[in-house]
């Protein structure tokens, strides 16, 4: 009976475990879409502004990781 127990439990673990990465997958995909969102947002921003286009891409990934250097510190 021992071993069916353990493989029960571990059984048991590997659920709890693929319900885990189900969650964190989500939360890093919606993570994702919003961070693509506010680059794109940032990129029209500067392109309105008049800004080259060879150095907005380079100015957009600043201004995000500013951003969230700034919301890690709240």
């Amino acid at each position: 009976m021992d071993l069916y127990n353990e493989l029960n439990y571990k059984i048991k673990q590997l659920n709890e475990s693929l319900k885990r990465l189900s969650e964190n997958g989500s939360k890093y995909a919606e993570a994702e879409r919003d961070y693509k969102i506010l680059l794109r947002q940032e990129v029209l921003k500067l392109r309105d502004e008049g800004q080259a286009i060879g150095v907005i891409s380079l100015t957009c990934y600043g201004i995000l990781k500013l951003q969230k250097l700034d919301l890690k510190e709240m």
